[in-house]
């Protein structure tokens, strides 16, 4: 066996074990509330109850992904200006950043918990509640630690410290049974804590970041406006995803009608979940790219093709997947509940894996300002959609308008990213 020979065998096997590992890790981390958590809830709570927990709910992994993952994208946008003990720096005043910020968050919400169940009618009591915030503070920084691991493809050790996530997050099982009454709720906190501890663990042990490096005012200068327009993006990007479970809360919607919907919501995530990693892979190698030049007109074909296999097969893969979950997790009562809601919202859903393969361009190729004007637009169309058609369609109108705003955005976001691409592709030129 030559030597070429050798190469591109080590090279399919490297690629392999970045794929197998990404994909098993995130399948874990994924997995943890809507096929584990959630349902055994579902079935323990009333339907009233877990309504409120989905909003609660909404509203943490709302502020996980605005601070966290949007103050993340630094590490994949500028980490091709730094190396050596310097990017470890850049890393250090990065982590230090993102924790103050997940602590402020967390303050902010405990001292505003009584606004928040006033607005929204909750009977939780701040006990209850409090470890949905820890919980939010913990994967908040742990999002950081991870894109650490994930800029440099290590993802068999990012594998290792989500498999903690997963062991520790049944705790939440553990305390329901302990204090079903009182404080059922405080196994959300575990799972998170344990998360991070294996993430620094693997940090420290590589020696990635230097954690004596703090986030002085010039570092948090140089990085203000990428990360405020990011943050800006990713306000009006999730508010998408979480914001319409507010606004039925603020509707009196009933939280039982809530919870079906929340459902619907969940079981089209999961649809999604494959497009969400393939599209993971090529985050760290597009913001390697120095500019557009280096796509081809072969490799912007090949996207092209994946892109389209993509927006044909999420129909077809949502039309299996969701009535399978929601049947097998929280049985055939819910689902026949849920089901036209989960078509309306699927149609929306197709024009998804559009959003997820224009993500990495967004983040190393386009202004950032692109992709706030996107997402701000699909706020408006959701919010407009809502006020029109609620009070004649109830909550079938709140997934209609969740629909038209996914679908903006990814018609959006084709039109922006890559209609020029494909333009220059078959008129044979780079751009």
């Amino acid at each position: 066996m030559n030597q070429s020979v050798r190469n591109l065998l080590a090279d399919i096997r490297q690629h392999f074990g970045i794929v197998a590992y990404s994909t098993a890790g995130s399948l874990i981390q994924a997995s943890l509330l809507p096929l584990i958590i959630l349902p055994f809830l579902a079935h323990q709570l009333s339907h009233h109850d877990f309504g409120q927990l989905t909003v609660l709910l909404s509203l943490v992994n709302y502020v996980i992904t605005v601070v966290g993952a949007n103050l993340t994208l630094n590490v994949y946008r500028r980490q091709k200006n730094y190396s050596g003990p310097e990017k470890a720096r850049f890393f250090g005043r990065l982590f230090w950043l993102c924790t103050i910020i997940a602590f402020g968050a967390l303050l902010l919400l405990i001292g505003a918990y009584d606004e928040i169940s006033a607005r929204w009618k909750l009977q939780m009591t701040f006990l209850q509640a409090l470890p949905f915030f820890i919980f939010m503070a913990g994967m908040t920084v742990s999002s950081m630690a991870a894109a650490f691991l994930s800029s440099k493809l290590l993802f068999k050790s990012l594998f290792q410290a989500r498999l903690a996530l997963f062991i520790g997050s049944f705790a939440t099982i553990a305390t329901y049974y302990l204090w079903t009454d009182s404080f059922w709720s405080a196994g959300f906190a575990v799972g998170p804590i344990v998360f991070l501890i294996a993430l620094l663990v693997v940090i420290r042990r590589l020696d990635m970041v230097r954690f004596d490096a703090r986030p002085n005012f010039g570092f948090v200068g140089s990085i203000s406006r990428d990360t405020a327009l990011f943050t800006l993006a990713g306000v009006a990007l999730n508010f998408v995803v979480y914001g319409d479970r507010w606004l039925m809360a603020e509707s009196d919607i009933p939280y039982e009608t809530v919870a079906a919907y929340s459902i619907a919501v969940q079981a089209n995530m999961l649809t999604i979940f494959a497009t969400e990693q393939f599209s993971g892979l090529f985050i760290p190698l597009i913001s390697n790219l120095r500019s557009a030049t280096d796509m081809t007109p072969a490799l912007v074909k090949k996207l092209f093709l994946v892109l389209l296999m993509l927006i044909l097969g999420m129909p077809i893969a949502g039309s299996v997947v969701g009535p399978l979950y929601v049947k097998l997790l929280y049985g055939n009562e819910y689902w026949q509940e849920v089901k036209v809601i989960f078509f309306v919202i699927l149609a929306g859903v197709s024009l998804y894996p559009i959003q997820m393969l224009a993500r990495g361009f967004l983040i190393r190729l386009h202004p950032i300002t692109l992709n706030l004007s996107i997402n701000a637009l699909a706020v408006v169309v959701m919010i407009v959609a809502i006020y029109l058609l609620k009070d004649t369609l109830g909550v079938m109108g709140f997934a209609i308008a969740r629909a038209l705003a996914i679908g903006t955005t990814g018609v959006g976001f084709f039109i922006a990213v890559f209609l020029p691409l494909l333009r220059r592709a078959y008129a044979g030129t780079k751009q």
